[in-house]
């Protein structure tokens, strides 16, 4: 039985891998905008012939690591050295960045800043109500803000830089001392964690996903060193961390259902059912306690019970059905159908049931549309390389900081995404070789592509996005590390024999054939297994991306290019170009916020058809669409109501969208000029 769950994860994983690996060299996902459904996936063609360069680059380099000189030869110190250097890096990038938390971060963020003012209105029927999965990680916040001070974002932001080191050098420690593949191995696979730039990007987001990994991480470190050492300080160090982990985020359930799976398989292997059915009724009395004490906190400080919200099948109807954005991504349905129910959970879950089980209906009377709809979504979560942190993933402004423009919005971000897009490919390649070339696997080595799986099957019903496989990704890592080797070292075998004695004929056409069928893989990816399967093309035409760059602009009239859009004393109007105000441009979530420079007042609403200027928290988002010529847009409230302005009075007021009329026509013209706003 212990031989079978080893062989059914690797080859479960080592299936899945490898479809991703073709799907990463044949396709790439970008998170875009269309300028007729907003936030939009876009499926694009990608460059094999590319890919494979790129792997023979890789290949050299892996030699010239393996055969030259260390640097240095005690990895227990390099470790603290590659780890200190990105933490340095990573503090940096917070530094630079310096913007305020958007979304679901602002909302957590905001009810642990109210907690401080006695203000429980989001536990009562506000955001923590329909979400009632997020309220530890209030609590934490509150709890925190004693030390720290309320809203101090650098400081949180520094922890989740912290929390990263930390994750680095759990895996060290995991990898050389657990799995018996040696500290080179570990090293490298710290350097590769390194190199995976989403994982500095993400340090921005203050959201508990890189704290619950964290903990998750190092209570796999504590029951590993429990079953090795039966020290029971290390079970209790292993169940307070995973049942930290599960409250801060509830997605690392994933991770404590693995633990569980191993704790069976340990029984197995070494027939110690007593030890591990002590570790089992522990983890589950503890990852219990914790959630209770945590509601029992929460409502001693509130006075307020957890509410259930929304339930866990609206999130799975969501999941299973098709959208604008991608398939099975956010799209409203689970927090619209909680609402329209009165915020009933019982009402939600019974037609949450309904709807999912007219998803699998349909899926069961059209079964090439079920392959197309899972592939569409399983691209769209696995197969965007930035992971989102680029494309509109994270909260992001325009600021002072020409680093940080440029790699949300410049030459940067386009550099970075290339980067990406290969070393994706590096990390599926380097996995998929470690399960097929290693002989030698030790009996915990399967751990990670057991958490791999678990998120893979687990999103494929649930909702999918480029944020969730971060995580996995980053768990990936040691199998790619040590794949990546293993492969080198074949294909150096293979020249050096070559080069000794003629290579068998056989071996010269295998090698030829499986050149020319990655090379045709590449150059026909619209035959029909492919478009199904792999190149998930979208049947209809979309519209290129409106793709409007975050940066300071002049808002002119598109019919006078001599008056421009100003505020004054909090009114709106047209001014001549004497006057010209300078505008800051950025994409919140789904729309642009225009605020006025210097006084940082935002475009807002004022009631009815009147406009004006505010310094409102939370910025009023206006949508951009192109209306004909270059730098010409709409700029539209709702879909139904546009600015428009009026040249006898210089006046600007909402009037109903009319496409076409050339009193709602704007020119945006960015500024070439360095602003330190």
């Amino acid at each position: 039985m212990k031989n079978g769950i080893k062989k059914s994860v690797y080859i479960c994983s080592g299936v899945i891998l490898a479809y991703l690996l073709l799907t990463s060299i044949l396709s790439t996902c970008i998170r875009g905008t269309s300028a007729v459904s907003g936030k939009h996936t876009f499926y694009v063609k990608d460059y094999p012939m590319l890919h494979l360069a790129a792997v023979l680059i890789l290949m050299g380099v892996v030699y010239w690591i393996k055969n030259r000189k260390p640097l240095c030869r005690d990895y227990d110190k390099a470790i603290w050295l590659a780890a200190g250097i990105w933490g340095a890096a990573a503090s940096l990038w917070v530094i630079f960045y310096m913007e305020q938390p958007a979304n679901d971060s602002a909302n957590v963020l905001l009810a642990a800043r109210q907690m401080r003012q006695y203000n429980f209105s989001s536990f009562a029927g506000g955001y923590l109500k329909n979400w009632p999965g997020n309220q530890f990680l209030a609590l934490f916040f509150y709890l925190l803000s004693f030390f720290i001070g309320v809203d101090n974002y650098i400081v949180l932001r520094l922890l989740n830089v912290a929390a990263v080191m930390v994750i680095f050098v759990t895996f060290y420690k995991i990898i050389g001392e657990l799995w018996g593949k040696g500290k080179r191995t570990a090293f490298w696979s710290v350097v590769f964690c390194c190199c995976f730039i989403p994982a500095l990007l993400y340090t921005t987001l203050i959201y508990g996903d890189i704290y619950g990994l964290c903990l998750a991480v190092m209570a796999l470190y504590g029951q590993l060193r429990f079953f090795a050492e039966k020290k029971y300080r290390w079970m209790v160090f292993s169940v307070l961390f995973i049942s930290l982990a599960v409250q801060m985020k509830m997605n690392c359930i994933i991770i404590w259902i693995a633990m569980v799976g191993i704790s069976i398989y340990e029984a197995l292997l070494k027939n110690c059912w007593k030890r591990m059915a002590l570790f089992l009724a522990v983890l589950l009395i503890g990852t219990a306690g914790m959630r209770t004490g945590g509601d029992i906190l929460l409502r001693h400080i509130t006075g307020i019970g957890r509410a259930e919200g929304v339930p866990a099948e609206a999130w799975i109807a969501m999941g299973l059905q098709d959208g604008e954005k991608a398939a099975g991504t956010f799209n409203g349905y689970n927090i619209e159908t909680y609402i329209n129910n009165g915020s009933d959970s019982q009402k939600t879950r019974e037609e949450a049931w309904k709807s999912i089980g007219e998803s699998l209906q349909e899926f069961q009377v059209d079964p090439e549309y079920a392959v197309n709809f899972f592939a569409r979504k399983t691209a769209a979560q696995w197969n965007n390389p930035d992971c989102w942190t680029l494309d509109n993933g994270l909260e992001k402004q325009i600021g002072v900081s020409q680093i940080k423009n440029s790699v949300m919005a410049g030459t940067a971000k386009e550099l970075i995404k290339g980067f990406l897009n290969l070393f994706q490919s590096w990390i599926l390649l380097g996995a998929v070789c470690y399960i097929i070339m290693e002989k030698d696997k030790s009996d915990y080595e399967w751990i990670f592509l057991l958490i791999f799986l678990g998120g893979f099957f687990f999103h494929l019903f649930w909702e999918a996005g480029a944020r969730y496989a971060f995580p996995y990704y980053m768990l990936l890592m040691p199998y790619s590390v040590r794949g990546l080797f293993l492969l080198e070292g074949k294909l150096e075998g293979i020249i050096r024999k070559g080069l000794e004695e003629t290579v068998p004929a056989k071996r010269v056409w295998g090698l030829g054939g499986c050149l020319l069928a990655f090379v045709l893989a590449g150059a026909v990816p619209w035959l029909n297994i492919f478009g199904k399967l792999v190149f998930v093309a979208e049947e209809k035409e979309i519209e290129a991306p409106v793709h409007v760059e975050d940066g300071y602009y002049t808002i002119s009239p598109g019919g006078d290019h001599n008056l421009c859009l100003i505020e004054a004393d909090g009114n709106i109007m047209l001014m001549n170009n004497e006057k010209e105000q300078i505008v800051s441009l950025y994409r919140m979530y789904e729309n642009h916020v225009i605020r006025f420079m210097p006084s940082q007042n935002s475009l807002e609403l004022a009631g009815g058809e009147d406009v004006a200027a505010a310094g409102h928290e939370n910025a009023f988002e206006w949508r951009l669409e192109p209306a004909g010529e270059s730098g010409a847009y709409y700029i539209l409230r709702d879909g139904q109501a546009a600015l428009a302005y009026n040249l006898e009075d210089w006046s600007v007021k909402l009037k109903e969208f009319e496409a076409g009329d050339e009193m709602q026509i704007w020119k945006l013209e960015k500024e070439k000029k360095r602003r330190t706003y």
